[in-house]
């Protein structure tokens, strides 16, 4: 196998003479230098790091924006084992200071003596060869057939026809000699679509065996259907050792790394087990412990448990609750619902799905009491059947209930604010409020909406509230200017063309009538200064 490594070279410098003569004059394959890039200051030569990692600095120290010495220290932060070399016409006492602080190999004064560059670019070469920093030392352990039957072992312990035979095959190829050890099976789940990709979770397996690797534990780990399965093997753990301090260790280490990655997942472990043979089992138990995760949240490490308590909907009086809402008042009902959800955490053996499908009834129950008192609850939901789609997508617990939550906030709100007995008022009162925007709301557009005649609509209204639906419109379109006012980012005519009207000028005149200063008078007033007359 071929172990030799492209050496990467990073060179900055404002003067492109400067660049030119050294790519004509040094030979960098006889060097051993192959992945060589540039850049005219410190600002872009970060930005080329920023998915490139040098091994070499040739960098000049007199640059705009930012100095050779910045640059160097900044990419010194991310990576410690990186030689730098200075280039500079001047020999200042503080810059050859921070040269020394940095370990500079060299400070080479400019016009470029050519020979002293190549020699040094060959002491650089040289360190880096012989050094045994991390990243060697992870790829001498990451040797092909090592890496091949690791990944073998691994899909053999987690198929679904497991075969032990061949799991003893590659178990004794990788551990020889090793009949016994502590180890155990992970489950991950991803919730991100894009991070379920397999492309995006076998970028993953990489750095579950990097941070294996620096607890001293070896790993394998395979990509199935949506998620990572991963085991880990303590070599140095004594026999029969039933202990998981080893697993809570790594699962620690690897949320750092997922949490810096913006990953969000959740993680279950199996029981750890005294030898390979029972892995498969302690796969079986890490999915199963990987959905009790649904009732803690994402980031959440679980561990298998047997006998858990299971949730009796049976018994339940939350959709009663939901069925009470208008007796029973908003905080009476919000109250036995979070007495509800709290009783679900406490019964993890509970199915995820049959926890989905009850919050499904309760929610659609919530919008069928919503459209009898003529209020469109979930405008971005069409249908009961779509809404029913975005309740089983639910990932966690958390989440529906916040979901229903939401729902019966905007409810009692709606009903507290513009609720009258006539279900044809409230429906013209939601029609307003979606549409408040649109230029052409008038008595037409609502008639043409509600295939009701415009002098019906009018008397019905007008008896029904004690406004006229024209007032009514020019009130709420008002309440929103006034609204938005409160953004300074906001512009006049902005907001104008946001509350439906056509001229800015037209809707300050209306503005003033209704609170007798223009918008931007009521802007310098301050909020609650002025009043409305409508």
């Amino acid at each position: 196998m071929n172990t030799e490594k492209t050496t990467r070279l990073l060179i900055v410098d404002d003067e492109p003479t400067t660049i030119k003569r050294i790519f004509s004059r040094i030979d960098f394959d006889s060097l051993g230098i192959g992945d060589i890039r540039t850049a005219e200051n410190g600002q872009e030569a970060l930005s080329v790091c920023s998915d490139w990692r040098p091994d070499i600095l040739l960098s000049d120290i007199m640059m705009p924006r930012m100095t050779g010495i910045e640059l160097a220290e900044e990419l010194k932060k991310a990576y410690p084992d990186l030689r730098i070399i200075f280039l500079s016409g001047y020999m200042e006492k503080e810059f050859l200071k921070g040269a020394i602080h940095l370990q500079a190999l060299n400070y080479i004064e400019k016009p470029l003596d050519m020979d002293e560059l190549y020699e040094t670019l060959r002491n650089a070469q040289d360190q880096l060869l012989a050094s045994e920093d991390i990243s060697l030392r992870l790829e001498k352990l990451d040797d092909e057939h090592l890496t091949t039957q690791l990944r073998l072992l691994a899909y053999e312990l987690c198929a679904e026809n497991y075969r032990e035979e061949l799991v003893t095959q590659y178990y004794s190829e990788v551990f020889a000699g090793k009949e016994a050890m502590p180890c155990v099976a992970l489950q991950l789940k991803f919730y991100v679509p894009e991070q379920k990709e397999f492309n995006s979770l076998v970028e993953l397996l990489p750095q579950f065996r990097k941070v294996a690797a620096s607890l001293g534990l070896t790993a394998c780990a395979v990509v199935k259907y949506d998620y990572i399965v991963g085991f880990l093997f303590d070599e140095t753990g004594e026999t029969g050792n039933d202990k998981v301090y080893f697993v809570s260790a790594f699962l620690r280490e690897l949320r750092k790394e997922l949490v810096l990655l913006n990953k969000k997942y959740t993680a279950g472990a199996g029981h750890v087990c005294p030898d390979f043979t029972e892995l498969h089992e302690s796969f079986l138990e890490a999915e199963e412990a990987n959905r009790l995760a649904f009732f803690h949240g994402p980031g959440y490490h679980s561990y298998y448990r047997k006998n858990i308590k299971k949730f009796d909907f049976e018994s339940c009086e939350a959709l009663e609750a939901i069925r009470s809402l208008k007796k029973n008042g908003r905080d009476q009902t919000v109250f036995k619902l979070r007495e509800f959800n709290t009783a679900l955490e406490s019964c993890e053996g509970t199915d995820p799905e049959d926890v989905k499908r009850f919050y499904s009834s309760l929610v659609l129950e919530l919008s069928r009491l919503a459209r009898e008192d003529g209020i469109r609850l979930f405008a971005e939901y069409p249908g009961d059947h779509d809404l029913l789609i975005v309740v089983m997508e639910q990932n966690f617990l958390i989440e529906l209930f916040d979901f229903l939550m939401m729902g019966i906030e905007t409810y009692c709100n709606v009903l507290s604010r513009d609720y009258y007995p006539n279900q044809t008022v409230n429906w013209i009162i939601r029609y307003i409020h979606e549409h408040y925007s649109d230029q052409d709301l008038d008595m037409t557009m609502l008639s043409n909406a509600s295939n009701l005649s415009s002098t019906y609509i009018s008397h019905l209204f007008k008896n029904t509230t004690g406004k006229t639906v024209r007032n009514y419109i020019t009130e709420y379109r008002m309440k929103q200017a006034v609204r938005l006012l409160k953004d300074p980012t906001n512009q006049i005519n902005d907001i104008a063309t946001a509350c439906g009207y056509r001229n800015g000028n037209y809707f300050s005149f209306r503005f003033k009538e209704c609170y007798g200063c223009t918008p931007t008078e009521y802007i310098e007033q301050g909020e609650g200064k002025a009043e409305g007359t409508i």
